[in-house]
């Protein structure tokens, strides 16, 4: 069997056991507002459920590589776990503060019998946490969640694509701009300019790379222990899309999407 095909099947066994239990807990560890209950008719793919109403929801702060297959279907095993226990199961749907996305999508957070479908995609190692600005109260629980896997090397954390990279050399990043990655670093320097604050994470501070917040942003400086200076000399992890800067240096603009933490 092979690794990616291992992962989908532990998924599937873990899940199965929950199938047929009617959905009525909340996820632990954040406050959410509670919505519909529906049946699952269909996974449109790793991350997104067709429910009975005809709508459609994508899992909540959850990245799912796209491209991945098992080795032994050619399926996404994201995907193949989804159908093979939610098709026909009651789920409960649990909103953040946004409950749609640009397009009208819905994305909740999903709960199948007392279990936390999020929760148990990134246990497997089918997913990363991601995050985006309203849809953070979850952030912290769900990183337990995905530690799990990476210190198991499960799943995708075998695979050198979706390793945590390193700040530096900053111009390996560049290779990477335009794309989900998670981030390790120490903070050199911290800058504040207007109201953005940037968190230098190397000696050069124009080629260096760079993680940007707004100033005033609470649900990201809060984790990090409100005052951003005091970060100097610490090691932090961000997850987001790299960018880049007038500079040229590559950037990670986390007020919108994306999160930063103090490093594991």
């Amino acid at each position: 069997m092979g690794r990616m095909a291992a992962t989908a099947a532990l998924a599937i066994a873990t899940l199965s056991a929950w199938h047929s239990t009617a959905a009525r807990a909340a996820p632990r560890g954040c406050q959410l507002s509670a919505g519909p209950t529906r049946t699952v008719v269909e996974a449109i793919d790793g991350a997104t459920l067709r429910l009975d109403d005809g709508s459609a929801v994508r899992l909540a702060n959850l990245s799912v590589p796209r491209g991945a297959r098992d080795q032994a279907t050619g399926g996404d095993p994201a995907q193949a776990a989804l159908e093979a226990v939610a098709l026909k199961a009651d789920a409960r749907l649990w909103f953040d503060t946004a409950r749609t996305d640009r397009y009208g999508m819905l994305r909740a957070h999903v709960m199948i019998a007392d279990r936390w479908l999020q929760a148990v995609l990134l246990e497997t190692g089918v997913a990363r946490v991601d995050a985006r600005l309203g849809e953070r109260a979850c952030v912290a629980p769900l990183l337990t969640a995905e530690a799990k896997a990476r210190e198991a090397g499960s799943g995708i954390w075998r695979e050198s694509a979706f390793r945590v990279r390193s700040a530096l050399p900053a111009r390996d990043l560049g290779l990477y701009r335009g794309t989900f990655q998670i981030v390790r670093g120490e903070v050199v320097r911290v800058e504040t300019a207007r109201d953005i604050v940037r968190l230098i994470l190397g000696q050069d501070r124009h080629a260096a790379f760079t993680v940007s917040m707004r100033a005033n942003d609470r649900e990201l400086s809060t984790p990090l222990g409100g005052d951003l200076r005091a970060l100097m000399g610490r090691s932090i992890e961000a997850r987001g899309i790299i960018g880049s800067r007038p500079t040229g240096g590559p950037d990670m603009d986390v007020s919108l999407a994306g999160d930063v933490r103090l490093a594991p």
